[in-house]
């Protein structure tokens, strides 16, 4: 499989979203998960200058980001261990906090920190009313300012208005709380679909990382490009069955072609029996058990031979292939899709 990324539409993806945004409300930038999977330092280093900043899981890809040479501001979404503040510090790296135990490090290091609110996920965060203010009293105790406040929705606005809603007002009312003693404190709850879908929830600074890379909403661009070659044709008679426990059995005489990749490069198991590929001839289906390294589409017309490309994810300029859809066939997210198809090494 060869998979390419489009910089150039990631960064048309960007000015299209922050022409959504409310006056003065800053753009974060995700690339956690090797940019979900367009390729952390790559991407970071494409956009670094129209985004406020950039957004990653752990403190690894943040001094990747740094060692390419990434100056724009850089987040940690996760709170870092006792032994990581310092080498955070000095790569100015901010970070998540959820609790008090590594306040003496911080304060001595002069750590940049996001206070992180648990809201309703029940992941990460300081949840109960009593802990924020513990929280919230230590940390005037020992002269930090945070430089930003943020919170996670549980789920996509558009699925569940009411209870997003409750997440917000209980951000809102600590976050506030905050800002109060803090006044340049960056409160951040909005990722992708809220900030694209509800304005009123956009605060000091969205996230976004699914809409970023293209897929979720109408009007956003595709940034990858899949595709594989054609390594075999055969015909296969009736009755006879095509891959790995012989899901598929021919209803009839056909042209299957061999296509050279498989959930080896990323490429979901459940997309057997069902997912379909792009070809100079239009949509061709899977058959049969999506392999490690191989994968058989139905040849309809008869028309595949051996190096022919095949698209996986992308499009030939009349049709294409989706993330979305590839994920509703999985019955899975596009998410998954496009952190998992890959150059193999």
């Amino acid at each position: 499989m060869r998979v390419k990324t489009n910089f150039e539409n990631i960064l048309k993806n960007i000015s299209f979203l922050k022409n959504r945004l409310n006056d003065g409300v800053k753009f974060c930038g995700v690339v956690k998960a090797n940019a979900y999977g367009h390729g952390l330092v790559e991407v970071s280093q494409y956009i670094q200058n129209d985004v406020d900043f950039l957004a990653v899981a752990r403190l690894e890809e943040a001094l990747a980001l740094r060692c390419g040479n990434v100056c724009t501001k850089i987040l940690v979404l996760n709170p870092l261990k006792k032994s990581e503040i310092k080498t955070a510090a000095k790569h100015d790296i901010s970070f998540a906090v959820d609790d008090e135990e590594n306040f003496d490090e911080i304060a001595k290091c002069g750590g940049k920190i996001h206070v992180k609110l648990d809201t309703g996920m029940n992941r990460l965060g300081i949840k109960e009313d009593k802990a924020f203010f513990d929280f919230f009293d230590r940390l005037k105790k020992f002269g930090i300012v945070p430089e930003g406040v943020f919170s996670h929705f549980a789920s996509s606005i558009r699925k569940s208005p009411e209870k997003m809603f409750l997440q917000f007002c209980d951000f809102n009312k600590k976050a506030e709380i905050l800002k109060e003693t803090y006044p340049n404190i960056i409160r951040h709850i909005s990722a992708s679909d809220a900030m694209y879908f509800c304005p009123a929830f956009q605060c000091d600074m969205v996230r976004s990382g699914i809409f970023m890379y293209g897929c979720g909403a109408e009007g956003l661009l595709p940034c990858k490009f899949a595709s594989a070659e054609v390594v075999e044709t055969k015909d296969v008679c009736y009755g006879e069955s095509v891959g790995y426990e012989m899901k598929f059995v021919a209803e009839k005489d056909m042209r299957i072609a061999v296509v050279n990749c498989g959930y080896g490069d990323g490429l979901p198991r459940s997309y057997s029996n069902g997912g379909k590929f792009l070809t100079k001839n239009g949509f061709c289906k899977v058959i049969g058990n999506v392999c490690m390294d191989l994968t058989m589409i139905e040849d309809k017309t008869k028309s595949l031979k051996k190096g022919d490309e095949v698209i996986i994810l992308g499009d030939n300029g009349k049709k294409s292939v989706k993330a979305d859809d590839m994920a509703k066939i999985c019955d899975t997210i596009p998410y998954e899709i496009v952190c998992n198809l890959r150059n193999r090494r």
